[in-house]
């Protein structure tokens, strides 16, 4: 029973880490990415229209939740891959 009760505890405090570690992502996605990031994405899809052939791929280093790419998104051709990576496994 011990057991028991020992794996339920540190499973919900497993669980509520995550949360607690989520939250500071979901207020920078808010509060400063959406408005921010927002143009410099449609400057990036100024610069990439600006060249003889769109890129075949794009990596975005320190994408976040990946929000503000959907300012842009339907303007990328369907064959760009786009690949996100971000350090906060809570972001991507």
């Amino acid at each position: 029973m011990k057991n028991i009760i020992k794996q339920f505890f540190s499973k919900l405090i497993s669980l509520c880490s995550q949360i607690i570690f989520a939250i500071p992502a979901l207020i920078y996605d808010a509060v400063y990415s959406r408005y921010v990031t927002k143009q410099t994405y449609v400057e990036m899809l100024h610069a990439f229209n600006s060249l003889p052939k769109f890129p075949e791929s794009i990596l975005d280093v320190g994408i976040g939740p990946g929000g503000s790419l959907n300012y842009i998104i339907n303007e990328i051709p369907k064959t760009t891959q786009i690949i996100g990576v971000d350090y906060n496994k809570f972001y991507v």
